[in-house]
């Protein structure tokens, strides 16, 4: 009974985070653009709208199966004993499973540090990895944490989910003397998701299709994922004309594309026809809609 009122509080708290967020993980939302005359874009942005709802299903059952074999990889004792070389055969197992989404799974302490990877093995062992936002998030909260984009270690752009380790162990109350079971935090488990794979495998195939510009956007309204790959980490209201960094952010005046990003990332989902300096001087018609990722809120 505990764990399913546990599942159910934690589900709840995923679905208000993603009232708040639009597609893309992560308190973030995704859109389609097009320029188009007016009176042809009802019929056009009901397209979109299908498009995008049907990408942030997509996305979101993904990610749910990502963080489902993660929890299993995190519950397996190779991984709670804190021994690296121990866990290599179960994230071998588990990277099979997800490697057409993951690039990489690692388990890492609890102070943050490497003590395995899949692709490397023991080499990064005692290598901090808290440039993952998620992983300083998951150790902090003790709760699963997705975040990106940063720069890995060999200077790529991706995105990172941890879930945390747990052992439990015997301890003496110290209140009653009494011999108890405790639940220890001994780490996370973390897997990286480079951004030019996602890009490549969920984006451009549906802008394909519909001949539009997907973008993904976090709450701090950092450009997670775009086929512009030089937007990737830069403000969205810092780009000019969707196709590179304004060298003067703030002119002109970006009060509307700030108003549209605020009912986008305050869990609208829907369509917008106007100008947005970020996307050009041309009307534009963009549909969005919410995604449920994981316990997490990008900051």
């Amino acid at each position: 009974m505990q764990n399913d009122k546990r599942r159910a509080s934690y589900f709840t708290f995923i679905l208000l985070l993603a009232i708040a967020t639009l597609i893309g993980s992560w308190g973030s939302f995704y859109f389609f653009t097009q320029k188009l005359e007016r009176d042809s874009s009802e019929s056009y942005n009901e397209k979109q709208f299908e498009h995008v709802q049907g990408i942030s299903r997509n996305i979101n059952d993904i990610f749910l199966i990502i963080e489902r074999e993660l929890e299993t990889v995190a519950s397996s004792a190779e991984v709670r004993s804190g021994n690296g070389r121990d866990a290599l055969p179960i994230l071998a197992t588990s990277y099979r499973k997800l490697e057409n989404h993951v690039s990489d799974i690692a388990v890492i302490d609890s102070q943050g540090r490497f003590l395995a990877t899949h692709k490397t093995g023991l080499k990064r062992t005692g290598i901090s990895a808290l440039n993952r936002n998620s992983t300083s998030e998951t150790i902090r909260t003790k709760a699963p944490s997705l975040a990106g984009p940063f720069l890995t270690l060999v200077q790529s752009k991706a995105i990172s989910l941890d879930v945390p380790v747990f052992r439990y162990e015997s301890v003496e109350s110290s209140e009653s003397g009494r011999t108890v079971t405790g639940k220890v935090f001994v780490g996370t488990v973390s897997c990286l998701v480079e951004v030019d794979k996602w890009i490549e495998n969920y984006l451009k195939p549906f802008d394909a299709q519909i001949n539009s510009s997907t973008w993904i956007i976090n709450n701090n309204s950092q450009v997670v994922a775009n086929t512009n790959s030089a937007l990737i980490g830069e403000k969205w209201l810092d780009i000019e004309d969707g196709s590179f960094k304004d060298p003067t952010p703030g002119i002109p005046d970006r009060s509307g594309d700030l108003q549209f990003l605020n009912t986008v990332l305050g869990g609208k989902s829907g369509k917008f026809q106007g100008k947005l300096g970020s996307l050009g001087t041309e009307d534009q018609i963009v549909a969005y809609a919410p995604i449920n990722i994981t316990n997490t809120r990008w900051s």
